[in-house]
This record gives structure tokens, sequence and C-alpha cells, in this order.
């Protein structure tokens, strides 16, 4: 792949421009002093421990359905030339029902639970930063 610089304005034909940010900080006329970060509010790190603690949580409910699928799944049977079919056709069920079962459990926990929790306090945390420094 034949990655071109380019400066900002300038079009190049046969491709996407790829441009580093170190490449338009160094073009533009940004000091390195002007940036300033500020400090979480109490409400925000308050939004930010109870992310910490989701995402722990989530975490620690993954690992528990992926536990619980591993240890749950039936081994797989020894064929002999007389019930093949049989053992075949019990051991697609038996699997279905427990993979089936650790689907419902991380859909009803992970997806409808953790997941909007997530984006409520994400969305609130930054989306008041952002509202209050476009108020000002």
């Amino acid at each position: 792949m034949n990655e071109e610089r380019a400066t900002i304005g300038q079009t190049v034909t046969g491709g996407p421009i790829v441009k580093t940010g170190d490449a338009i900080l160094e073009e533009s006329d940004f000091e390195e002093k002007s940036l300033t970060v500020d400090t979480l509010t109490a409400i925000q790190h308050a939004g930010m421990n109870i992310l910490l603690f989701v995402g722990i949580v989530g975490a620690a409910v993954i690992l528990g359905l992926g536990l619980q699928h591993f240890f749950k799944t039936p081994k797989t049977p020894t064929l002999d030339a007389t019930n093949v079919g049989p053992l075949i056709a019990n051991y697609k069920e038996l699997s279905g029902l427990v993979l089936s079962s650790t689907k419902e459990l991380f859909d009803m926990i992970v997806i409808k639970v953790l997941y909007p929790l997530v984006t409520l306090v994400l969305g609130y945390v930054f989306g008041k930063r952002t509202a209050e420094t476009t108020r000002e």
C-alpha cells in the first residue's frame, strides 16, 4: 500500500489522503500551551466510577456465561456402527439447548441491562460536559 503525505487542501488523485495528527499539528499554528484539560466534576467522577463498576460486572457476567457454556456443553459421544444417527441427533439437540440458554442469558443481562446502562451513563457524563461548554 503506497501512502502519500499531503498538505491541508491538497487533493491526491487515485486514493484517499493519509495524514497523521502530528502532521496536522505541525502545519497549524497550534501552541502546546494553549491545550487545557479540565478535571471531572464530582458527578462526572461518580459517573466514571459507575462505568468502571458496570464494566467489571459485565466482564464477570461474560466470563461466567462462557464458563457455564464450557462446562454444560455435552461431551462428544463415542460412535459405534450401530447407533450413529440417534447419537448425533441427541448430541446436536443437547448442544443447541445449552447454546440457546447461554445466548438468552447473555441477551437478558448484557444486551438489555448493562449495555443501556453504559450508554446512559456515558451520555450523561459527556453530554453534560458538552452542554456546559457550549453554553458559556
